[in-house]
C-alpha cells in the first residue's frame, strides 16, 4: 500500500494532507500549531534546498560574531 501526501506553508498558513493509496485519507489538518511547525521547517530546510536564500540580495542579514564566525538569517517580515 502506498502512502502519499503533502505538507505546505503558503501565505503564513500551514496544512497537511496524507492518503493511503490515492483515495483513503489518513490525515487532514491545519491550524496554528501546524502553521508554526511548517514555518519552522521552511526556516530550517530552505537554506538546504535553496542556498541563495542566504544571500543579502534575497533579504538575509549577517553580522560578525568574531573574526571567524557570522550570525545571519532571513528577517521575520518576509
Amino acid at each position: 500500500m502506498q502512502i502519499t501526501g503533502s505538507d505546505r506553508y503558503v501565505a503564513g498558513e500551514g496544512a497537511m494532507h496524507w492518503f493511503m493509496g490515492y483515495a483513503f485519507p489518513l490525515m487532514r489538518t491545519s491550524g496554528v500549531d501546524v502553521s508554526r511547525s511548517a514555518a519552522g521547517r521552511v526556516a530550517l530546510e530552505a537554506p538546504l534546498m535553496l542556498p541563495s536564500a542566504l544571500l543579502p540580495e534575497a533579504g538575509a542579514r549577517w553580522e560578525a560574531i568574531d573574526a571567524r564566525a557570522r550570525r545571519g538569517g532571513v528577517p521575520e517580515d518576509r
